[in-house]
């Protein structure tokens, strides 16, 4: 099957009813790039856009969930207005200072909302649908669906030469925020950073970010994945959780996203809610170093076969493991494949679930304090940042 058939089918099967009635376009572009706007001023476009300079669709789903109050839908029905759309209509095209093509998507009208549940995971699967297929259509030359979000400012050299072949690439990102935020701000990119170094350090394959404003995926993979989750928080997460089992993660290395810090409640979790809570904490806490060295031992595991501590195999009990090892020996009998097919199933949501089982164990500690013990008084968050940029 060649990826035009693979993806036709992808979208025959499981697309989104937009993709299938994207507005007939005039040119053909070199990029394409996804952003889901709920409650966004009209501004924001210039924010994101403004030092972009390539031949790129850009492609808005202009949304409002279902659960919505009053004043949220009302300001954004009122971009979807400012971009020139009528109420009424579906789809609405226009060109961005003359430079770049916005389409823009109405699901903000009253017979259009986004059901409460798929949230802005359904916004992202809209956007990337048609992207993907218009990519097929040949409408798009680069096979790469870019994804990014209203609070991010991207470089000019955002559209730079991508990986060859299928897979999913993470831009580089630091967050940047007014005064009153950056205290929290700084607390909460450290935990990002933080788990994601130990993550690596313990050996895990899921060792990376995932930041929806951050993320490029291949088509190929898109469609092999069946696009993006319909959650209303985390589709990242569990967009890029099911792609590392199909494709490679790669890490570039430039060129940086910017991030707006703000404060947030349109989704449960995410960046918005947590510095919420991170305000009004000036001594966050986070996991344990131990538990990562837990991790590592059920990686050794993983991959050598490495003994079990009795702590270790009784979270990975809990988990299910040895039912799963048990079937998976059946159906493996090549070391290298039962090693494959174990990573799949110890994926990043199991690996997360791991550590938060290990709390029985290793309690959390103050974030300061485990990150002073690993890698000495220094500037943590300079430190593994650069840490990222050598991985």
């Amino acid at each position: 099957m060649t990826s035009r058939q693979a993806i036709e089918r992808y979208l025959d099967r499981y697309g989104e009813p937009e993709a299938r009635q994207v507005p007939l376009l005039a040119a053909r572009y070199e990029n394409v790039l996804t952003i889901p706007c709920y409650d966004e001023p009209p501004e924001c476009v210039d924010t994101v856009l403004g030092r972009l300079d390539a031949s790129a669709l850009v492609i808005l789903v202009i949304n409002a969930p279902s659960d919505a109050d009053a004043e949220a839908r009302r300001r954004t029905e009122a971009f979807w207005r400012a971009l020139g759309g009528a109420e009424d209509e579906p789809f609405h095209t226009s060109p961005w200072r003359r430079r770049i093509d916005v389409l823009a998507v109405n699901r903000a009208a009253p017979s259009r909302l986004i059901p409460r549940r798929q949230g802005v995971g359904l916004a992202r699967k809209i956007a990337a649908d048609m992207a993907c297929g218009l990519i097929a259509a040949g409408r798009i030359h680069s096979p790469w669906i870019h994804m990014t979000d209203a609070d991010a400012e991207l470089p000019a050299d955002y559209f730079a030469p991508m990986p060859t072949g299928p897979g999913c690439a993470l831009y580089p990102f630091r967050h940047e925020a007014p005064s009153e935020l950056a205290p929290a701000m700084r607390r909460y990119e450290l935990q990002l950073r933080y788990y994601v170094n130990r993550l690596g350090w313990a050996g895990s394959p899921y060792a990376f970010h995932t930041i929806g404003s951050t993320i490029a995926i291949h088509a190929d993979t898109y469609a092999k994945v069946r696009g993006v989750p319909k959650r209303n928080a985390g589709e990242d997460f569990h967009l890029l959780n099911k792609a590392a089992k199909v494709a490679p993660i790669h890490r570039l290395s430039r060129p940086e996203i910017r991030l707006k810090a703000r404060l947030s409640t349109r989704v449960p979790f995410g960046t918005g809610p947590a510095l919420g809570r991170m305000t009004a904490d000036d001594h966050a806490l986070s996991y344990a170093p131990e538990s990562f060295n837990r991790l590592a031992e059920v990686i050794a595991h993983i991959e050598r076969g490495a003994p079990l501590s009795e702590e270790s195999a009784a979270l990975l009990e809990e988990l299910g493991y040895p039912r799963f090892r048990s079937q998976a020996q059946r159906q493996h009998r090549r070391p290298e494949t039962l090693r494959k097919a174990t990573h799949q199933w110890f994926d990043g949501l199991r690996t997360l679930r791991f550590i938060h089982l290990a709390r029985r164990f290793h309690p959390d500690r103050p974030l300061a304090e485990s990150l002073n013990r690993l890698f000495g008084p220094i500037d943590h968050l300079a430190h593994l940042k650069a840490l990222e940029q050598d991985a």
